[in-house]
């Protein structure tokens, strides 16, 4: 997987947004560690901590967190799209993992690497 940016337990101030009407040329991966509002597929929806979400390529990406935000965050390459596909994951989703406590973990190692 080529990893494009990455950061882990990344904070942000209360109010923050992210508006990108086009999306990315690439794929985006979030883990929410606190509630945020999302749009996704035309439709804006409170998310719980812990919700994680793949977006697509060139897909609306819009979310805010009325408080204090942390979240770990990944882009990686599009050619990607194919793996994700063979492990049954849907772009544009918004899941709900069982466990996500190895997710910063993860996150934190890869991006150590990265930099």
């Amino acid at each position: 997987m080529n990893i494009i940016a990455i950061r882990h337990d990344w904070p942000e101030g209360a109010g923050f947004v992210i508006s990108r009407p086009i999306g990315c040329d690439n794929i985006t991966f979030l883990h929410f560690k606190n509630s945020v509002r999302l749009k996704c597929g035309g439709k804006t929806t409170v998310l719980q901590p812990d919700a994680c979400i793949f977006y697509a390529p060139g897909t609306q990406q819009w979310f805010k967190s009325d408080t204090a935000l942390v979240h770990n965050w990944m882009h990686f390459e599009k050619t990607n799209i194919s793996r994700l596909n063979k492990l049954g994951i849907k772009t544009d989703t918004v899941y709900y993992p069982a466990n996500t406590d190895f997710i910063t973990e993860l996150f934190s190692r890869a991006e150590n690497e990265f930099f």
